[in-house]
């Protein structure tokens, strides 16, 4: 049954990085991680439900606790929508989200799946799905008449400023395949293999990441590669020798990516473009219009938020306002929907899980890894939606399965 919970755990991730290719489009789309999920719960659910051994750890039962609050308070925001319809169908992502979570942490505590195999095996995951990304990336983008044709084709790139293309990959965004390129990178940052074939498998598949999250061209994600590596830091420097082992190692390994980076970028150039891709990063920056980012939406909402502060606008309410378009923001989504109200429900829900996170970490120092990719998410959320994407919840999942030690072998959980 472990292999079944890896192999389950792996093509739930796998299949993120694919959630751009719809499988059904009719009034819910279906895309691959919507299979994945309900093969797992017929995998799971009857076995854990069955089994009077089932393990459900204190922390996921807090986790488990703290979402039911949510989901109740989320469902009668789904009453005060002013479009009923798509709001109930909101309320169906977050149950398969909170799914999720239970599905994650109850199969890594009942079949013992080790943290330091699975982070392993996630990183080779999204290693080769990136790879394949990145060749199909080059060969689409060979004729940039392509590119200025057609600068949105769906999948596998998306034409910004000068119609230079960001790899997107088989996902719905260049932002948020650098977010899952990102949690994969620190997985391999910190995982330390005993074999010469495991070492250079980690330096290759690192290289592959980092040149495909840089590909994506997201400011975002390396202000957040660099601000989750610096939260690390301050918040678990003081927590135990092993754990600062590890966020050295860690803020070690970006920096060297950095300093390998640079130059190389420097050398390379794009098909049809005369500019260089360190070239094109450094004009991402400097062309940024940071105080007018998000003049096309957020600004529009913020004076609506202060009509209806506690209580909000009700579910999909921020979408509907903006025509249809993504706020882009959870937290601004979270309080012109929800209000306050649903803002600190959500943020207690955060904080609780980077408290178990911290204490992993206090007890084995590989724990920095939960803290490092909780951050990745808390900062994500700012700048893309995130709350109710299963990549969130599945990382929920993981953190609340139980303090797990790097070999595979955890506590006896909490009954």
């Amino acid at each position: 049954m472990i292999d079944l919970a890896l192999a389950y755990l792996a093509l739930a991730f796998l299949a993120l990085f694919y959630n751009g290719v719809i499988l059904f489009d009719g009034p819910v789309k279906i895309v691959p991680y919507d299979v994945v999920f309900i093969l797992g719960a017929f995998l799971f659910a009857p076995k854990v439900l069955l089994d009077k051994r089932a393990v459900i750890t204190r922390e996921l039962r807090g986790g488990m606790g703290l979402s039911m609050i949510l989901l109740t308070w989320v469902l009668l925001q789904a009453f005060r929508s002013p479009d009923l319809g798509r709001a109930v169908t909101l309320v169906g992502i977050l149950i398969r989200d909170i799914g999720t979570m239970v599905l994650v942490g109850m199969g890594m505590s009942q079949w013992q799946v080790g943290r330091q195999r699975l982070s392993k095996l996630l990183f080779s995951v999204a290693a080769i799905a990136t790879a394949i990304a990145l060749l199909v990336y080059v060969w689409t983008i060979s004729d940039p008449a392509k590119v200025s044709a057609n600068p949105r084709p769906g999948l596998i790139y998306r034409a910004g400023e000068g119609f230079f293309p960001h790899l997107q990959g088989f996902t719905n965004n260049p932002i948020y395949l650098a977010v899952l390129i990102l949690i994969a990178i620190a997985s391999g940052l910190v995982s330390h293999p005993a074999t010469i074939v495991g070492r250079v498998w980690r330096w290759a598949g690192l290289g592959v990441l980092f040149l495909g999250m840089i590909m994506t061209f997201s400011r975002g994600a390396l202000i957040t590669m660099v601000l989750a590596a610096f939260m690390v830091v301050v918040i678990v420097g003081a927590v135990s020798k092993s754990a600062r082992s590890i966020s050295k190692r860690l803020v070690g390994g970006i920096a060297l990516g950095g300093l390998i980076g640079v130059p190389v970028l420097g050398m390379i150039e794009l098909p049809g473009q005369d500019v260089s891709v360190l070239g094109r990063i450094v004009f991402r920056f400097t062309e940024a219009r940071w105080a007018s980012r998000a003049d096309n939406y957020w600004w529009s909402l913020l004076p609506d938020v202060y009509e209806r502060p506690v209580l909000g606008h009700g579910l999909r309410a921020a979408e509907l306002k903006l025509f249809g378009q993504a706020v882009e923001n959870s937290y601004l989504d979270l309080v012109y929907d929800q209000g306050l109200v649903g803002l600190m429900l959500w943020s207690a829900l955060i904080c609780y899980i980077y408290s178990v996170a911290m204490r992993q970490a206090r007890n084995d120092g590989n724990g920095v890894l939960f803290v490092y990719m909780w951050s990745i998410v808390v900062l994500s959320m700012a700048y893309v939606s995130m709350h109710y994407d299963p990549i969130t919840w599945i990382i929920a999942g993981w953190i609340l399965s139980g303090v797990q030690r790097s070999d595979g072998h955890k506590r006896t959980p909490s009954a």
